[in-house]
């Protein structure tokens, strides 16, 4: 299936295709499945890379629309912004990188991003319980470790900095915003931050609740740093 921008966007060809050079996996039928791949061409030059969402299939027709629809809305949101501030310097050969990145959730990343604070603020305590604590457990979300900080060591904010506790205020808000965006928008992802269109969905879903400035402003410094903070840790490695 080959599907090109519309207007407006970059001249960008996206084509799901099943990767039969690959070793395939067996059904209960004993069928063949291959793995879900994509190939983008920009400016008469292809690059192929599998698709995060996508699994093995017998057929692109067993592909569901929704995930085709969903990867590449990310690759074309990527090439347009990559485009804009690039121009004809834009390559393809770091889109691989780019689409493992941009199609990252925000979610996780801002919990990874205040568990790994937390640990370190209260690692500089003396206090026994912190040891007890596993901060890297994906069933230890931030909710839940605050949660068990306010019954193990109920002072435990008086050892984070002033900038930590209003990351904190901010994480609470984007907890409700995550709640209410997942009742009529896909989950927001690196990309929707970077293109701006997470902030206009926040602001407009937001603004009825709450003090739209204050609350936006909040969660976008909490998201603009977790984002930052894993594009250096990529960078890094």
């Amino acid at each position: 299936m080959e599907q090109k921008s519309g207007a407006g966007l970059p001249k960008i060809t996206v084509r799901f295709f099943l990767n039969k050079s690959l070793q395939p996996i067996y059904d209960e039928q004993g069928r063949k499945k291959y793995p879900l791949y994509i190939q983008v061409t920009y400016n008469r030059k292809n690059m192929q890379l599998r698709s995060k969402y996508g699994e093995y299939y017998t057929s692109l027709d067993d592909v569901p629309g929704a995930i085709k629809a969903f990867e590449k809305r990310i690759l074309f949101n990527i090439v347009r912004n990559d485009t804009r501030y690039n121009g004809d310097r834009f390559e393809l050969k770091g889109l691989r990188r780019r689409y493992d990145f941009c199609s990252m959730s925000l979610e996780p990343l801002v919990e990874d991003y205040l568990k790994l604070r937390l640990k370190r603020a209260l690692s500089e305590t003396r206090n026994e319980f912190v040891h007890l604590i596993d901060f890297e457990s994906k069933k230890a979300t931030v909710l839940v470790l605050m949660d068990m900080l306010r019954r193990l060591m109920p002072n435990y904010r008086y050892h984070l900095d002033e900038y930590l506790r209003e990351l904190l205020e901010g994480y609470t808000l984007f907890l409700q915003f995550i709640d209410l965006i997942s009742l009529t928008y896909s989950p927001p992802l690196v990309i929707d931050w970077e293109d701006g269109s997470f902030t206009k969905i926040l602001t407009e879903i937001i603004k009825q609740r709450y003090n739209p400035t204050e609350a936006v402003a909040k969660i976008s410094n909490l998201v603009s740093v977790a984002v930052l903070d894993k594009y250096e840790e990529l960078e890094e490695g």
